[in-house]
């Protein structure tokens, strides 16, 4: 157990990436473990994602290892029993009859590329949609398996990534940014918080990848959909990409880390494989977060940091949001 005073002691309530849409092909079955729980994903023959709990309720076998797909039915290898996608036995071909069982499902969604399954610990229903880059004036390439990258079960829970979008000083100790950034508002939309910033991109620098005239004065905006998923957009002035970062609990100190970039081809470039600027900007997207892991994977959580005057007040009204998603902090309140 880490030792630290994280105020929480249950998993947050959400939407979450167990998978990338293209990981999970028709009629195939993935081993999954996210919130404490052995899990599969499988697409039925029809394209439909589905997640449910991996052990068979007959005598415990793992679906996930062995199993396969009828239709949109998924089969247990130990015994045969076949389960519906809503999670209903339909099948024990040792008697002429469903053994009247039920295995958990999950709600699941699919938005850019990338399967999400809703989360709470009281097993509410969905009150939010998932989170969706909406703009359909962009030709983003397929982000799997170009685009896309992932850190497995690091020790870091998924709220560090959340609060880390308004720690403007570690952008110049972690991610070696020289130039000035401003948050300029946060904005409390309930389920989604939105976050406006200023920066000077490739401040000190008479040319860069990205800003080959001179450095640019660029007003972003960051959205955060619960505790996981941050997605940046990067905007006109800049390529028009878009960064979904998501970190899905694996256990109560350990997540997965997605990285998945939206991104244009050049128009000079053809394929859907990201090249020439596009590919630049997932390399990019990827070392930067790289620079992250080694923070989270070996800090310690203060609820009481000695924070300065600017960045207490920021990080709190951040850390005030995320507690909205703790099903103990809803009860409390």
């Amino acid at each position: 157990m880490l030792d630290d005073t994280f105020p929480h002691e249950t998993y947050p309530t959400g939407w979450f990436q167990v998978a990338w849409s293209d990981e999970v092909e028709p009629k195939t079955v993935k081993p999954i473990h996210y919130f404490g729980r052995d899990l599969i994903v499988y697409r039925t023959e029809d394209g439909r994602a589905v997640v449910m709990a991996a052990h068979c309720p007959h005598m415990g076998a793992h679906i996930g290892h062995g199993g396969w797909v009828e239709g949109c039915d998924v089969v247990c290898p130990f015994h045969g029993w076949k389960w519906a996608p809503d999670g209903i036995n339909l099948d024990v071909p040792s008697q002429d009859r469903p053994s009247g069982r039920s295995i958990r499902v999950w709600e699941t969604a699919e938005t850019n590329g990338i399967i999400w399954i809703w989360h709470d610990e009281t097993r509410r229903p969905p009150s939010c949609e998932p989170p969706t880059e909406r703009r359909n004036d962009q030709a983003f390439l397929p982000v799997f398996p170009d685009c896309v990258y992932k850190w497995d079960n690091v020790h870091a829970r998924p709220q560090y990534v959340t609060e880390n979008v308004t720690d403007l000083d570690h952008l110049r100790w972690v991610h070696k940014n020289t130039g000035k950034i401003d948050v300029l508002e946060l904005n409390d939309l309930g389920e989604t918080m939105e976050v406006r910033h200023k920066t000077i991109i490739g401040h000190g620098k008479k040319s860069t990848w990205l800003t080959p005239d001179g450095p640019i004065e660029s007003v972003g905006r960051t959205w955060l959909f619960g505790v996981g998923t941050v997605m940046v957009e990067f905007g006109k002035l800049l390529d028009n990409a878009v960064l979904l970062q998501t970190q899905t609990p694996t256990d109560l100190e350990h997540s997965d880390l997605f990285i998945t970039v939206l991104t244009v081809q050049d128009p000079d470039e053809e394929g859907d494989r990201p090249k020439g600027k596009a590919l630049k900007r997932v390399q990019e997207q990827i070392k930067q977060a790289d620079r992250d892991m080694p923070i989270w994977n070996n800090m310690k959580y203060l609820d009481k940091a000695a924070y300065t005057k600017p960045e207490g007040l920021l990080v709190k009204s951040v850390r005030d949001w995320c507690a909205r998603f703790y099903p103990e902090t809803e009860q409390a309140g």
